[in-house]
């Protein structure tokens, strides 16, 4: 029905990193039905949220969601029905499932979570080598992807390529 259908894309694909959060889209084009009741759904058909009547319903949703995925119920009227998943696990990494009900008109999401996130306590700042200092708990990048970034940065200013 071209009235009252999904954005007619190919599924999204959202990247993520644990311990981050992600949006995962879900917009509805046309004008909104009565009665709005949208269904989040995973892989193994977990209730990753319900929207029912307009209003996001918390008492169903599947525990491994609860307190991580929210919605903005102030965008349902123009037809966006994108969730937040926060707190990422590597294990959240699936295919979600927004489905428009009545209709079954249905939009697919990926979400692929990567990385580790490290917490330490106390920060301390180590001196590899001379001159190279680091910060273990940037932000939980992990000490890797920090070297990564002072390599790339060290290099860049070297040997400019601009």
């Amino acid at each position: 029905n071209a009235q009252t259908c999904y954005e007619c894309k190919q599924d999204s694909v959202v990247d993520g990193s644990v311990g981050g959060s992600v949006l995962l889209p879900c917009i509805f084009t046309g004008p909104p039905p009565k009665q709005i009741n949208v269904a989040w759904r995973d892989e193994d058909t977990k209730a990753v949220l319900n929207i029912k009547n307009g209003s996001p319903v918390f008492s169903d949703q599947n525990q491994k969601y609860q307190g991580r995925v929210f919605s903005f119920q102030e965008e349902f009227k123009n037809g966006n029905f994108s969730i937040q998943m926060k707190n990422l696990q590597i294990s959240d990494s699936d295919t979600y499932v927004c489905t428009m009900i009545p209709g079954g008109d249905e939009r697919r999401v990926q979400l692929r979570v990567s990385g580790e996130m490290k917490m330490i306590s106390n920060p301390e700042v180590v001196a590899d080598t001379p001159g190279h200092v680091t910060h273990r708990s940037l932000l939980g990048m992990g000490i890797v992807k920090v070297l990564t970034v002072l390599l790339l940065l060290s290099i860049l200013l070297i040997d400019p390529v601009f």
